[in-house]
């Protein structure tokens, strides 16, 4: 199966040495750490690998049907290292991968741990950690960790860490850490440490730009909200 996988910037993972376009073969291998693993969710890999002190690669991986119960990672005896991919193509995956899971949802409107949720205008939902929540404009959406959310213009957005949210035009996202907040024309983002910024712009239908940023506490503050003008993602209110 096709998944994700971080490294230190040398290509080592627990000390294991791999290169790109290589096959890998051990006997065992058992969720959390024998053997190799991967994440189906590319945020996911920000949970074990941070963005500025890391690199990562798409990969091939001979599932074995384990699951971590806290994120999407798999395990098994054998792993191809495909292409090195940058922060922008790990978001780019991430949004094509919150919109499969969202697109699975059924109608439920309430939930706890590991919920789906799915509304149409101006709905409000609220849900636990490992959840998938869609809602359509001026929706409010909450979850907790390792979430998917997703809705359209004018949306407010929070969740924990290691979550995955994209809102339209004119949203506010709050995230946790190691997260991927991707907004529309005119949105507002915020994030803890080891986030991912990723703002568009939109003219007359036509996509205009895209910009990313990391939150390293520094360069880009935490708990602090930027949005993007005249190409620039700069502080706001």
């Amino acid at each position: 199966m096709k998944a994700y996988k971080g490294f230190n910037k040398d290509m080592t993972c627990h000390g294991f040495q791999y290169e790109i376009g290589k096959t890998y073969e051990t006997d065992k291998a058992e969720l959390p750490y024998m053997g190799f693993y991967a994440c189906e969710n590319p945020t996911d890999c920000f949970k074990y690998n941070t963005p500025n002190q890391s690199l990562y690669c798409e990969v091939e991986i001979e599932d074995n049907g384990q699951r971590d119960k806290y994120c999407s990672k798999v395990v098994g005896t054998k792993i191809t290292i495909g292409a090195q991919i940058g922060i922008k193509e790990l978001v780019a995956a991430s949004l094509d991968y919150t919109k499969e899971v969202l697109r699975k949802v059924e109608s439920d409107y309430c939930g706890g741990d590991s919920s789906a949720l799915n509304a149409e205008f101006s709905s409000v939902l609220k849900s636990g950690d490992c959840s998938a929540l869609n809602g359509g404009a001026w929706s409010a959406l909450s979850s907790g960790d390792n979430s998917a959310l997703n809705a359209t213009a004018w949306s407010l957005l929070s969740s924990g860490n290691r979550s995955v949210m994209n809102g339209g035009d004119g949203s506010s996202i709050s995230g946790g850490e190691r997260c991927v907040l991707y907004g529309g024309n005119g949105s507002k983002l915020k994030a803890k440490k080891y986030s991912v910024l990723a703002f568009q712009q939109w003219q007359d239908g036509n996509f205009k730009c895209i910009k990313f940023a990391e939150v390293d506490g520094k360069h880009i503050k935490e708990d602090r909200f930027y949005t993007l003008l005249n190409g620039e993602i700069v502080e706001c209110e």
